[in-house]
């Protein structure tokens, strides 16, 4: 690609050393004055291994869930549906799923934002499609595509810096990756209403949440 200096420019400084500073400076206290990496990693992954640790239902609980899951009848999607959903994702759904993306938004790993893939799409797409359908062709992405980098942001000014209850963990994954879960979403996007009951009235589009409220203020007067 002949313009160096612009890709330079698009390409912000790897998220690696975000996480750096943020160990090195924002979360010293945390365990040490002196700001061992080893015992400051140590502390922020019993925090949150204890905080997401699942909790182990009654055996009570689980055969209630299962009796009542056993009699439901799911809804399935026809079998024109099912072969739409399992094509080999084509160039312009690819592009109109890279379109809607916002940009200066954070990298993965790789650090190539979502502006690289816009400004170079003539040049990336057929490599991009290629990775896909390796991808559909082999049942697993690649290996970068299934790396990601958990880093962590402060929820608040006000809120104590050294108490780690006050950050909130993201996960920063490659921008080929998003592209390729925005497309499948696109893609499923135009089949799910028809399995979804509509009393689920949110998050679909064509649905809005407020007239289930609407319905709601109705019964109750």
């Amino acid at each position: 690609m002949r313009n160096a200096k612009g890709c330079h420019k698009l390409t912000p400084t790897p998220p690696q050393s975000a996480l750096r500073r943020l160990l090195s400076v924002s979360i010293v206290i945390l365990s040490t004055s002196e700001g061992r990496r080893a015992e400051i990693l140590e502390e922020v992954s019993a925090f949150y291994e204890k905080l997401y640790k699942e909790d182990k239902p009654d055996q009570h609980v689980k055969d209630l869930s299962g009796n009542f899951f056993s009699n439901l009848e799911i809804p399935q999607i026809q079998e024109s549906e099912k072969t739409f959903c399992d094509e080999k994702l084509k160039e312009d759904e690819v592009l109109a799923a890279l379109k809607l993306m916002k940009n200066k938004s954070s990298p993965g790993i790789d650090g190539i934002p979502t502006e690289f893939y816009k400004i170079f799409w003539t040049k990336l797409k057929p490599y991009l499609l290629d990775s896909y359908s390796f991808s559909l062709q082999s049942g697993q992405l690649s290996y970068s595509q299934r790396r990601g980098m958990i880093t962590l942001l402060h929820k608040s000014k006000g809120l104590s810096r050294g108490d780690l209850g006050n950050w909130r963990p993201i996960s920063l994954t490659n921008t080929d990756y998003k592209i390729l879960a925005k497309a499948l979403a696109e893609r499923l996007g135009k089949v799910i209403s028809n399995i979804v009951n509509i009393d689920q009235s949110g998050f679909l589009k064509g649905r809005n949440i407020s007239s289930t409220l609407r319905e709601i203020a109705d019964i109750i007067e």
